[in-house]
């Protein structure tokens, strides 16, 4: 089953939830109910039925594990059922077949190994001891935590949904999570610290024994219930963590100091990595912000130099405050990297591999790039200096990419969505015209549907973002020619070296995206391809003379479906 299987991630999200069953409430029940000092408290049937549950779907999931695909080292998913055996067999099956092995097995097991019988095992304090020996192995349910890791990369990565990209992104998120994370290792170990004492041939000994939970001093924590015993454990363990150290409690049986330093190792590495997370996090946001305050400080500049109103002003911050991330995650070294590709030895097979990879594989396979029959033929550092060179780029339904007479300064190259060149009908053919700019009090939006009337209007009271992006009016323009995912435009009037000659528009309703490439880096990979520059050259000219030809015949105004039902008719 690949990872897209519907079963499979109902699966998951049920595996998950065992999961996080056995790292909290199993994990205490074991610990601080059935190895509970100074006798084991009793489970109730709700519990145990649980249990049940939780070892059959771990059993189902024990085998399952030989039908589910895995991602190798590439990245790439891996199907094939010989492979998958062998890579869960090196792997994780030895844990898995563990963690499912029923308790009674390892009860006869230790029975056979040492000659005493469980069946009583209150009645002498070697065979307690034993049968506390036999419940460990159930501990090796957590080893299986490890899975939740997977489980949640699968979700994550597989879904699309903003909300799930929100959350992912989302400061106080990322700090919950870390502070969650935190919270769960202490709880391991206070787990853990607990069975120091559980284990003990002498619970008198112990530091149980040794806490005392009154006032006077009286009172031990021995006989206290689980919960008090687990809010002690906790408070320990958290203030070795945070090398508080109040030295109310400390270590003394030989298990207790060797679990004590082993505690101190672990926290020294855990906390350092979560309060360095916390920080990036910090600080991340922090260089956001100064660099949006920076752009803020030459939009008041520029605002001073040209005398601006102040709205445009307000409007030119909110644009740089809405696309601070993007600017920021595309600041590097460009011409370090291109060095890097062009001038370093890079592996042959490297070489040949990341272009398929770029933009999940649509930049090779735009048209702008293979113009040759056979995808190999394509210069591998082609498609990687290319991709260097432009940037993404995001516009909604109804938006302008550009109109006429704009100065032609960059090729649009289509990731997703549908664009059109747009023009007033006429009954001689279109005319390219530009669209009407909003009036200072235009308060309506337009917009166009498919039906007897095709235009509407609605009155909508503006945010400062909606008003940036309020587009000119183009109501009046219609589709004669489109460009889809895999295409390009506006490479003519680049080669040509001029202004636009026609209006393109964003058509699809839900938006479309494209990745822009400059007239400069445009010539700089004509003049380091000329085999491609002459080819650009002519289909620049070739889609000029083709968009002319539909142009002339766009003698009625058509909605986008009903062009494209036309044209496919």
């Amino acid at each position: 089953m690949r990872e897209a299987n519907t079963f499979r991630a109902l699966w998951e999200i049920g595996i998950c939830f065992f999961l996080l069953y056995t790292g909290t409430i199993f994990l205490f029940r074991v610990c601080f109910l059935e190895f509970h000092i100074p006798k084991e408290f009793h489970v109730r049937d709700g519990w145990a039925r649980m249990d049940d549950a939780m070892t059959i779907v771990f059993v189902i999931d024990l085998f399952l594990n030989f039908f589910f695909s895995y991602r190798d080292e590439q990245g790439v998913e891996v199907d094939s059922m010989r492979l998958i055996g062998k890579h869960y067999l090196k792997g994780f099956f030895v844990v898995n077949l563990i963690a499912c092995t029923p308790e009674f097995l390892v009860q006869a097991l230790v029975s056979a190994i040492s000659g005493h019988s469980l069946g009583n095992d209150s009645a002498v304090g070697h065979s307690a001891g034993i049968a506390r020996i036999v419940r460990l192995p159930r501990l090796s349910r957590i080893l299986r935590l490890t899975r939740l890791l997977q489980v949640f990369k699968l979700v994550f990565v597989q879904s699309r949904r903003k909300t799930l990209e929100w959350l992912q992104e989302a400061r106080w998120v990322r700090v919950a999570n870390n502070g969650v994370g935190l919270l769960w290792v202490v709880h391991l170990l206070a787990c853990g610290w607990y069975l120091c004492a559980a284990m003990h041939h002498d619970p008198s000994q112990t530091w149980v024994a040794r806490r005392t939970v009154d006032a006077d001093g009286e009172v031990s924590l021995l006989t206290r219930g689980p919960v008090d015993q687990w809010v002690h454990a906790f408070y320990f363990i958290l203030t070795v963590f945070t090398t508080v150290g109040f030295g109310d409690m400390s270590a003394m049986t030989n298990g207790e100091i060797v679990f004590v330093c082993f505690t101190m190792m672990v926290g020294a590495v855990v906390h350092s990595i979560i309060i360095s997370e916390v920080i990036n996090i910090v600080t991340t946001v922090d260089k956001r912000h100064d660099f949006v305050a920076k752009q803020c400080e030459l939009v008041e500049a520029f605002a001073a130099h040209t005398e601006l109103d102040d709205q445009s002003q307000k409007m030119m911050r909110a644009w740089i405050s809405f696309s601070a991330k993007d600017w920021m995650s595309n600041r590097y070294d460009r011409d370090e990297v291109k060095a890097l590709i062009t001038d370093k030895g890079m592996p042959r097979s490297l070489l040949g591999r990341l272009p398929a990879s770029l933009f999940h594989g649509a930049l090779v396979k735009n048209s702008f790039v293979a113009i040759r029959r056979c995808p190999q033929e394509t210069p591998p550092r082609l498609p990687l200096l290319l991709a260097l060179a432009v940037n993404r780029g995001h516009y909604t339904a109804g938006e302008i990419v550009y109109q006429k007479h704009d100065l032609a300064i960059c090729v649009f190259l289509v990731l997703s969505g549908t664009f059109a060149d747009v023009a007033r009908p006429s009954p001689s053919g279109g005319v390219d015209e530009i669209a009407t700019t909003p009036g200072q009090s235009d308060n309506e939006i337009r917009i166009e549907v498919d039906g007897p009337h095709s235009m509407r209007s609605r009155p909508h009271r503006q945010s400062t973002m909606e008003e940036m992006q309020v587009q000119p009016h183009s109501y009046h323009l219609h589709p004669y020619q489109l460009h889809g995912a895999g295409g390009y435009f506006g490479l003519g009037e680049v080669m040509a070296g001029g202004e636009r000659v026609s209006t393109v528009r964003c058509e699809s309703e839900v938006g479309g995206s494209v990745l822009t490439v400059q007239k400069s880096d445009v010539a700089q990979l004509m003049q380091e391809f000329p085999q491609y520059a002459m080819v650009w050259q002519s289909q620049s000219r070739r889609q000029e003379s083709h968009r002319q030809r539909l142009r002339s015949q766009l003698t009625t105004g058509m909605t986008l479906r009903r062009f494209a039902a036309v044209r496919i008719q």
